[in-house]
């Protein structure tokens, strides 16, 4: 029985010593970190810091762990060290660092008893970038269970960079802002206004505000903020307005013209005026078959002798289409024509029909030209010339003419019947008032014609009264 006693007591003493041996080790608040743990200062003191009044750093953890020999606490920005609490199983080797990776510069450290009870250390370490808290050279493993530093920085006063590069453009019912980044290393983010008035933080530099009303001129100004809430002035302002939708027209093209080639027509026109115009539409017989930015255009693929219709219109960025211009009829055609005029000295070459650029040649020389008219000069009076025409399509038109000994008139060039009945159109509008002009024209002369022998048959009778 004695032994048996003997035996219960010591165990129960052996348990209340393990028990007071643990009780002396306290668990909670351990450094977070695995071998290599990095955190930001926002962390740790709950936006406070750049007040005038110090603040506890605190890892705040709930269970010890094992100390290394690498790992630390990285701050930012700069901090003033002015005390530690440390709790450790073991003795451990705190330094403290300045600078930037990889070129921190250590400026102090020191050593605790690692007593497993609390410790406190006064320090007076300035511009402190990293805290490392790591087993000593040579040192036995221990456990970290605590450790706080007492941190301290004069109230960051210094506001960031104004931003600059604002600009905006309208999308849709929306502004979006753009802007270059402010490059201070402790910016925040940044405040973005509208006639004075905050309406967005962001910490990207592009915003999308909505704009409430058309018609109306908004100002947008960007400021930048540091972590410690100092804010820039203000950019440089963008003023943006909305307008209403664009739903006017542009006006109808003017001066279209047809010239059948072969196997094509070629249509050139007068270039509209407007700011936002975006090009033209070709239609053939009133079916869309082109759109251009230019004032002429070639329409292949055609067959030779047919009549085409050929009209326009033109349409701006906002998708506005004219109406369309009148009809120009052109036939395509493997032939050209030319009419020649010999003027004693000269020979006066007058393009009826034919694509430009035409090359000409009278034998003793040639040229090329693209006017409807052109004059060979330096010529021999009454000598005979043959005289070739070669259009841009490769047609040939050939004719031998004597210049003559006289200086004669030289005729306008006359245009082909499609030409003559496209320009009765350019100044008449449509086909029908051509024809409504017509027949005007020849009542206004009946009426005239009665009205003289009227007049003359009066006159008759009151010489006849007179005798």
């Amino acid at each position: 029985m004695k032994g048996g006693e003997g035996t219960r007591k010591l165990f129960i003493c052996l348990c209340t010593a393990v028990v007071m041996m643990i009780s002396m080790f306290p668990v909670g608040n351990a450094f977070a970190a695995q071998t290599n743990w990095f955190g930001s200062i926002d962390q740790y003191r709950s936006g406070q810091l750049s007040e005038s009044k110090t603040e506890w750093w605190d890892n705040d953890e709930t269970t010890g762990m094992p100390l290394t020999t690498a790992g630390g606490i990285l701050f930012t920005p700069l901090l003033e060290i002015s005390e530690i609490r440390i709790i450790s199983s073991a003795p451990v080797r705190v330094r403290f660092f300045t600078g930037n990776t990889p070129n921190y510069v250590q400026l102090g450290e020191l050593t605790t008893q690692g007593t497993g009870q609390l410790e406190t250390y006064s320090v007076d370490y300035k511009d402190v970038r990293l805290i490392r808290p790591n087993l000593p050279p040579g040192g036995k493993a221990g456990i970290l269970y605590e450790f706080e530093a007492y941190v301290k920085q004069p109230p960051d006063q210094t506001p960031p960079e104004v931003p600059t590069g604002l600009s905006g453009n309208i999308v849709g019912t929306d502004a979006v802002l753009t802007w270059f980044p402010v490059p201070d290393s402790d910016l925040d983010k940044y405040f973005v206004y509208v006639d004075g008035v905050k309406v967005l933080e962001t910490k990207s530099t592009t915003a999308t505000i909505p704009m409430a009303k058309e018609g109306v001129k908004y100002t947008y100004q960007v400021s930048a903020i540091d972590f410690a809430r100092n804010e820039s002035a203000r950019s440089s302002s963008v003023v943006l307005e909305r307008k209403p939708p664009d739903t006017t027209p542009p006006a109808v093209p003017t001066g279209l013209v047809g010239t059948g080639a072969d196997k094509q027509a070629m249509l050139k026109w007068n270039a509209n005026t407007e700011s936002d115009l975006a090009g033209y539409v070709i239609y053939q017989d009133d079916r869309e078959i082109h759109r251009t930015t230019s004032i002429s255009a070639s329409v292949t693929g055609l067959t030779n002798g047919r009549t085409y219709q050929f009209a326009l219109a033109a349409y701006d960025t906002s998708g506005n289409v004219s109406a369309k211009s009148n009809a120009v009829s052109v036939v395509p055609s493997d032939k050209i024509d030319v009419n020649l005029i010999p003027n004693m000295d000269s020979i006066i070459v007058q393009i009826i029909s034919g694509t430009s650029p035409f090359e000409v040649d009278w034998g003793s020389g040639n040229d090329t030209f693209n006017a409807s008219q052109y004059t060979i000069t330096g010529l021999t009076a009454n000598t005979d010339y043959t005289v070739t025409i070669t259009d841009a399509q490769g047609r040939i038109w050939s004719a031998t003419i004597n210049t003559g000994d006289k200086k004669g008139f030289i005729p306008p060039t006359f245009p082909s019947p499609q030409d003559l009945f496209q320009r009765m159109l350019n100044v008449f509008g449509t086909a029908g008032t051509i024809a409504v002009a017509i027949i005007g024209g020849a009542v206004a002369l009946g009426i005239l014609c009665v009205l003289a022998m009227w007049a003359w048959r009066l006159l008759k009778r009151w010489l006849a009264k007179s005798k």
